[in-house]
């Protein structure tokens, strides 16, 4: 340590000392660790990350629990994370800065596994700007750009690497439940949305739409947004209008839930109230008017009842006889409704009976 220090500037002879000393210990002795901690220190004093980055993932497969790896991981990550702003600067290969960015997930998301357990000091504002980093790493490393919000914006493109959004899930559920301490809340919000798209943009089979359900429940909840009768509360909206298109996307959720098993079907009800609910305090012919009227023509057909299928196609009808156009693909829900159109009349004949 003393060789390593700015002042004495002996790291490559710290570096020597160390390897000589590594020898004469066996390798599954967990002083190694240290030694490796060590080692990867040195490196990165002497700018040498990928030195370093090759150490701490022998750490990684030898010593995956010991507290020195989880301050090394920090540590990398950091210098990983500067090396990643420059290479955007410079448009460096994607692949490679992909590559980066995998490495800065999975080490940040070690160190703060580790850390409480090992009651290491983290920082609200540590945690608060990984969980960030963390998030924004899942949709890049997915090819999620900016315009890409939240699944309703993915369109049928697959999520591949699900892992990513798991780390970052795990971050944002320690703000959130103030394991870390009291939220500011200014974040709240923020942290709590991004957890349930976590889960959000992940989910495939009802266990998946159930987690994502869950952290969607909990903002409606939090912030009292739907009152004891079962409305929208209009005061809530006034104050945090972002909490709209939250509560639309549960929607969304509430209907992937009652499609992907027979017993969830009741949550075709939930979905239900929540597109009538919009409708009742947004805009007419506004974006969420369009996907909530397609929605509720949509839950019921999935519904599948007899009854529920002709109540879809009187409402079709009658929303064609007062927009004969839909939408005019403004928001790209007319190619929607005549889609449900095809399916209804496959279903129950143009006659309707």
């Amino acid at each position: 340590y003393i060789y390593m220090h700015e002042a004495v500037g002996k790291t490559k002879e710290a570096l020597e000392f160390l390897t000589k000393t590594a020898k004469d210990i066996p390798p599954d002795d967990e002083r190694i660790a240290k030694i490796w901690a060590t080692q990867i220190q040195a490196y990165l004093g002497l700018k040498q990350t990928d030195e370093a980055v090759k150490i701490l993932d022998m750490m990684f497969d030898k010593f995956p629990d010991v507290p020195a790896i989880a301050r090394a991981c920090k540590s990398v990550a950091i210098k990983l994370d500067e090396q990643v702003i420059e290479m955007t600067k410079a448009k460096a290969d994607q692949a490679k800065i992909n590559e980066h960015l995998k490495k800065i997930s999975r080490y940040y998301a070690k160190w703060l596994n580790l850390a409480p357990a090992l009651n290491m000091r983290i920082t609200m504002q540590d945690v608060l700007s990984v969980a960030e980093t963390l998030y924004m790493i899942a949709k890049q490393i997915n090819g999620l750009d900016e315009n890409i919000i939240s699944f309703l914006d993915l369109k049928g493109k697959p999520i591949v690497d699900r892992q990513y959004f798991l780390d970052a899930a795990y971050v944002h559920a320690l703000l959130t439940e103030g394991k870390v301490g009291k939220l500011p809340d200014r974040d709240k919000i923020v942290l709590m949305t991004r957890l349930a798209r976590c889960y959000s943009f992940i989910a495939q089979d009802a266990d998946g739409w159930n987690k994502a359900k869950d952290q969607y429940e909990n903002i409606v909840k939090a912030y009292k947004l739907v009152t004891a009768s079962g409305v929208l509360d209009g005061n809530v909206l006034g104050q945090h209008r972002e909490l709209l298109g939250v509560y639309v996307e549960e929607g969304y959720v509430f209907a992937e839930l009652g499609k992907k098993d027979a017993k969830l079907k009741f949550q075709f009800d939930n979905a239900s109230t929540v597109f009538s609910n919009v409708l009742r305090v947004v805009q007419g012919n506004s974006e969420p008017w369009w996907q909530s009227k397609y929605m509720v023509l949509q839950v019921l057909f999935d519904r599948g009842a007899e009854s529920d299928v002709k109540l879809a196609k009187v409402g079709l009808e009658n929303l064609e006889r007062t927009n004969p156009t839909f939408d005019d693909d403004k928001y790209g829900m007319k190619t929607k409704f005549n889609e449900l159109k095809k399916q209804i009349n496959q279903v129950m004949g143009s006659s309707g009976k």
